[in-house]
């Protein structure tokens, strides 16, 4: 038998939790009342409609709504605003997936003149993609250039085989 801290009611030792850093393995509160704080915490935001946070990434003053909900943190809500967390997202998996970041990314697009690699395009895709995709060998992960949706979704659907590409070449100029 275990006395619940929240309660005060002895309850038997299967109403509480695991909890592997208290003296006795067992959490304090009793399932049923970690349950209840739960839900009641769950249900009420941490902070009012008129709350106001700094970024700490861009140090902007924004509303609440502009930040992504964390109940770890004390305020509830995350340090980085939803527009920068969305940037050092993009970055981390550009860094992970293909080994350069964003001012590498830049340095190749400039070089490229701001276009697609293969058809000059200085729309990178519909409204819903605004950057170029970085074609690589997927073989060897060397990056090859960046290129607009359609001539990436393009390569892709030739599996990058040449072979394939000239067959399609030929077939077009056989049907012209």
């Amino acid at each position: 038998m275990k006395t619940c801290s929240k309660c005060n009611v002895k309850k038997s030792l299967d109403s509480f939790s695991c909890r592997k850093l208290s003296k006795d393995g067992l959490d304090y509160w009793c399932k049923c009342c970690k349950r209840q704080y739960e839900s009641e915490k769950s249900h009420k935001p941490l902070y009012d409609c008129n709350y106001k946070k700094t970024c700490s990434s861009c140090e902007v003053i924004k509303d609440a709504e502009d930040f992504y909900i964390d109940k770890r943190i004390l305020d509830g809500l995350e340090s980085l605003c939803k527009t920068c967390s969305k940037v050092k997202k993009r970055n981390f998996e550009i860094k992970r997936q293909y080994g350069i970041n964003q001012q590498e990314y830049e340095e190749l697009l400039y070089k490229q003149n701001n276009q697609c690699a293969i058809c000059s395009s200085s729309v990178p895709g519909s409204k819903r993609i605004s950057r170029f995709s970085i074609d690589h060998c997927h073989k060897t992960g060397k990056i090859r250039g960046l290129l607009c949706n359609s001539c990436n979704n393009g390569l892709g659907r030739f599996k990058d085989n040449t072979t394939l590409l000239y067959k399609a070449i030929n077939y077009l100029k056989e049907q012209q």
